[in-house]
């Protein structure tokens, strides 16, 4: 699939890493806030911290990486998000501007679903 910032794979037939790990959270079952405009207009300005607060809303951080944890990965000089899914990592790459699957991501921070008790 082929990787635009924004894209929604139902819509489009291509996806940003938000919705890539929305779409493999949902094949599990767990439901994500969608996307706001917002989200889009601070990436686009540089501001990454986007992610660590959207990553709270969708569940707690973790140090294991299961079937549907999300990962905040440092690519180039960016941020960007991972879905664990088959004992490995999809993501979009910024090589081949398309999903890959990879055994494995240079994670920051990993989210599992779910609130922490």
């Amino acid at each position: 699939m082929p990787y635009r910032i924004g894209a929604d794979p139902t819509k489009h037939g291509a996806t940003d890493c938000v919705n890539l790990c929305r779409f493999v959270l949902a094949w599990h079952g767990i439901s994500t806030p969608t996307p706001e405009r917002q989200w889009y207009r601070r990436l686009r300005a540089g501001d990454s911290s986007i992610f660590i607060e959207q990553l709270e809303l969708w569940g707690h951080q973790t140090t294991t990486a299961t079937t549907a944890t999300i990962a905040l990965v440092r690519v180039a000089t960016s941020y960007a998000m991972a879905a664990y899914f088959e004992g490995g990592w999809l993501h979009c790459s910024t090589q081949t501007s398309r999903v890959v699957w990879s055994p494995s991501v240079n994670s920051e921070v990993l989210y599992c679903p779910g609130k922490s008790n």
